[in-house]
């Protein structure tokens, strides 16, 4: 019997791999970490709207943890857009403004904003140049951000993103996986900034954004 990691009923027609379902429901990191073990591919794989399983945990609140192990297994899932031009880090924001965004009690606070604050800095750091990275509306999560009236620690964090962002020389819009890339080096200034996936050498079409790295040693 041939075991696959795409779930086969009717909805998901093909394309929403096992680890897209488990992400649905606040999975432990173990669980994640097991599933990736046993289909590798799980991680890179996009459902019907071209989301990863990276956008899914974002947007059922998984915990800091599991993000972090997603974006560990698949970099490129950080800036990917989904059909709707949305990268994680806009579906961080689109869950605030939807749910907290607004509300007068501080007892939410320290339950929703800090591990709010620890995904998007785990998300730009992986890949800054989604802070600036615009959706299908015209919008960035910095300008996200701006409206929703977050925190100023967060707006810190998405202008930092912004700026190292921009020592790609380019701003990006958008992401494919597939498309032809130019290499060069940031040198040491890129090297400072944790080198976006922590190396020197970024490989980068300047119309899909971030596709391609090097340790530089050439």
């Amino acid at each position: 019997m041939q075991v696959t990691s795409l779930c086969t009923c009717q909805n998901c027609r093909g394309n929403c791999s096992l680890l897209h379902l488990a992400c649905r429901f606040d999975p432990s990191v173990n669980i994640v970490k097991k599933l990736i073990i046993i289909y590798p591919t799980a991680a890179t794989q996009t459902d019907l709207l071209n989301r990863c399983p990276l956008h899914i945990a974002v947007m059922c609140g998984s915990t800091t943890e599991v993000i972090s192990c997603l974006i560990e297994h698949d970099k490129w899932a950080a800036v990917t857009q989904d059909i709707d031009g949305k990268t994680p880090l806009h579906i961080v924001f689109q869950n605030y403004m939807e749910n907290w965004a607004g509300k007068d009690d501080d007892t939410w606070k320290d339950i929703v904003i800090q591990p709010m604050i620890e995904i998007i800095s785990r998300l730009c750091y992986a890949a800054p140049c989604t802070a600036t990275l615009e959706d299908n509306d015209g919008k960035s999560p910095l300008e996200y951000a701006t409206h929703a009236e977050v925190s100023m620690e967060i707006v810190r964090i998405l202008k930092r993103g912004e700026r190292n962002g921009s020592l790609m020389g380019e701003r990006t819009i958008g992401v494919d996986r597939k498309c032809s890339f130019i290499e060069f080096s940031v040198g040491s200034s890129c090297e400072r900034n944790g080198s976006l996936f922590g190396e020197s050498t970024i490989g980068v079409d300047r119309k899909c954004g971030l596709i391609e790295f090097s340790d530089g040693s050439n």
